[in-house]
């Protein structure tokens, strides 16, 4: 089986503290095994990749990457099929290189970044829940409670250290490798635990809401459409009309809402002034609003 040779691949490449077997298991009659990678610098993960991808290319099994904010529930699709999993939650670093700029690793956690940094009287731009990764949220965009000021979380991003899938490691800005990255408070009724209006540092204002931890399980729709009173209007209607079967469930440690988050005309402007216009974004057609549907 591919996996059980990659596996001790990995284990001749790697010391054996980075790696860790998921326990054997039958899933429909079938044998399965896997394991997770925990490298602790970008060197590990290049020889994760030299040993992966000779495998990966000729088909005989596929890897996930997990940052720092994303945590494996035992009877998740990671332990029910022969994966390997290379988790980044061990690459962790913190510190100011100028004054304005901070090296942060890929299995931080946003919370201890914001901590970190406030200490020494500063602050970054990142996500509003202090449980999330830094990689993800850094690569696809990210809104943060600055955004309407300075962008996209993506767009603050000086330069970033990549590991290619040949096993190279790269330093990517906008001189060195340039990415190409794919182009109201009076509402009611409110939950007491979910409403707060005042002063806060940033660290404070991430911190999850009602107590959520971060293992909490959440589902999430997103859709980014225009700021427009009739679609805001049809999507708060269709919301509300489907919560009929989820009010007979009868559970109340269920929480079920809609978010409408402004993306206003002076985020679009400053995120394509600032980096490569990843989203194709076009401050003329006017603001937007990304809506999402969340279960938790």
């Amino acid at each position: 089986m591919a996996v059980a040779r990659i596996i001790v691949d990995l284990q001749k490449a790697l010391p054996p503290t980075h790696i860790t077997v998921t326990p054997s298991a039958v899933v429909n009659g079938i044998p399965t095994s896997g394991c997770i990678v925990y490298p602790r610098t970008s060197y590990d993960v290049s020889v994760f990749l030299q040993v992966m991808t000779p495998y990966v290319l000729d088909g005989k099994v596929t890897f996930t990457i997990r940052d720092g904010g994303r945590p494996l529930h035992p009877d998740q699709e990671e332990f029910k099929n022969d994966v390997i999993v290379l988790d980044l939650s061990y690459i962790r670093e913190i510190h100011l290189i100028t004054p304005r700029i901070a090296s942060i690793g890929a299995g931080e956690r946003w919370g201890a970044v914001y901590e970190k940094l406030r200490l020494a009287g500063v602050n970054v731009v990142g996500a509003r829940n202090p449980g999330r990764g830094i990689g993800n949220l850094a690569l696809q965009g990210g809104l943060s409670f600055l955004s309407s000021s300075i962008g996209f979380v993506s767009d603050n991003v000086v330069s970033y250290d990549v590991v290619l899938a040949s096993g190279d490691i790269v330093r990517a800005n906008a001189q060195e490798n340039p990415l190409e990255l794919m182009p109201f408070t009076t509402v009611q009724p409110q939950i007491k635990e979910l409403t707060y209006l005042g002063y806060v540092h940033l660290g404070a204002a991430a911190a999850e809401p009602g107590g959520l931890g971060s293992t909490s399980r959440r589902a999430h729709l997103d859709t980014t459409v225009k700021a427009d009173a009739a679609t805001l209007t049809a999507a708060t209607d269709i919301f509300t009309s489907a919560l009929d079967p989820v009010k007979a469930l009868n559970d109340l440690s269920l929480i079920v809402s809609i978010v409408f988050e402004p993306l206003p005309i002076s985020l679009i402007q400053v995120s394509i002034t600032k980096s490569y216009n990843p989203f194709g974004l076009d401050s003329s057609a006017g603001p937007l609003v990304s809506i999402s549907l969340v279960l938790t």
